[in-house]
């Protein structure tokens, strides 16, 4: 089991809201894509090189 720090669990949950929105067409992939980036920068989460998205399916979670 990996153990993930508060910032990449933030990391991760703020990423899969704003997937939930591109997915929904209430946001673009480019504005997800910034938003990525600047997420990155604010909780520099250790798993980032691992997981650069979040995919959210038919209820599933998938990190890329």
């Amino acid at each position: 089991m990996v153990s993930m720090s508060k910032n990449e669990v933030s990391y991760l949950v703020t990423m899969l809201l704003f997937r939930k929105m591109v997915n929904e067409s209430l946001m673009s992939q480019e504005e997800y894509d910034t938003i990525n980036v600047q997420m990155k920068q604010k909780y520099d989460p250790k798993i980032g090189t691992l997981c650069t998205s979040v995919q959210v399916g038919d209820n599933s979670v998938t990190l890329h």
